[in-house]
């Protein structure tokens, strides 16, 4: 066998062992790593979603506070009236109860539902020609009716508090500026909630809403309100109970993208593919970098000892020439 032929053998014989070598570790490490980053990704969409609840659980209870405090603010204008109607029913009297109840307006109707008294302009108007008063007209038939009604005009939340007269038929209104109800409303915004939940190194976590098909929330907040700039029949399989995954190219960037279905919304999260299998790449390209020294090694040593043989070869036939 010549020169060639064993250079050829032995660094084909080390490229296919190293080869097999390093596909099983790439392949192997791969599933693990990926294995690994979905269980990470699983844990932090169990956080993110107890998030959304607490968040809105929350929102729903203050709100609820907010609305039986106007309603308690109606039902005492209503059991005043029925202690001093006459006294309680001029201006100045109205504006003092106004400022103790912290309130934008008082609206006092009679039996047909006509507005006798108060601080509104609306005064000899019916609530039947007002598209937000028109709604408590059902308290002149049930007495024990009491209830808020929001509206926006604005830009501004108002909260209007109804509840039947306690002299009279007829029905009483407060009207309030909801700052709290507004502050409440921007708790429920969970724009906020993935902000604290970034993944691993350069991963991020978004929420999108699916009706719209934008995020609602992102750990960059440049991306909050924007349209989800993928295409969305990728989300085609979407599970509560279960985490899908796919691969996208965005801003020159391989991801992964990991996503399950949260109460009419998407929790995901973007991962950098190279963080995803980072140790892997590591691994592949130690194993890669300890192969090549190897076959080289191999050669320079087969090399040497084809000199050295060479060499001895030599030696023995001048010897036998002399």
């Amino acid at each position: 066998m010549n020169k060639k032929a064993v250079y050829s053998f032995l660094i084909i014989s080390l490229a296919v062992c190293s080869g097999l070598i390093i596909f099983l570790c790439y392949y192997i490490i791969g599933i693990i790593e990926l294995s690994s980053v979905s269980n990470v990704i699983e844990k932090r969409f169990v956080t993110i979603a107890a998030a959304i609840q607490k968040n809105e659980q929350e929102t729903e209870n203050y709100v609820l506070q907010f609305s039986e405090d106007n309603i308690a603010k109606a039902k005492s204008f209503s059991f005043m009236l029925n202690h001093s109607t006459e006294e309680l029913l001029d201006a100045e009297s109205l504006e003092e109860i106004r400022v103790a109840l912290k309130a934008d307006e008082l609206i006092v109707t009679d039996e047909n539902a006509r507005v006798i008294a108060g601080t509104s302009a609306y005064i000899g108007q019916n609530f039947s020609n007002n598209d937000v008063y028109r709604q408590f007209l059902p308290i002149l038939e049930d007495r024990s009716a009491a209830f808020t009604v929001n509206s926006e005009k604005d830009g501004v939340i108002y909260q209007y508090a109804g509840a039947a007269r306690s002299d009279s038929t007829g029905i009483v209104v407060v009207k309030l500026s909801a700052k709290r109800l507004e502050q409440a409303v921007r708790l429920s915004d969970i724009s906020t909630v993935t902000a604290d939940f970034p993944i691993l190194k350069k991963g991020k976590t978004a929420i999108i809403d699916i009706s719209s098909w934008t995020f609602v929330s992102h750990t960059d907040e440049k991306y909050i309100s924007a349209p989800v700039q993928i295409d969305v029949s990728r989300f085609s399989e979407l599970d509560s109970e279960k985490i899908y995954d796919f691969k996208i190219k965005f801003d020159n960037i391989k991801y992964y993208v990991f996503y399950k279905e949260y109460n009419g919304r998407i929790i995901s999260a973007f991962v950098p593919v190279s963080e995803v299998f980072s140790h892997r790449n590591y691994m592949v390209t130690g194993l890669l970098i300890g192969a090549v020294i190897l076959t080289i090694t191999a050669v320079l040593s087969v090399r040497s000892k084809l000199i050295w043989i060479e060499e001895a070869k030599a030696g023995e036939k001048n010897e036998s020439s002399d």
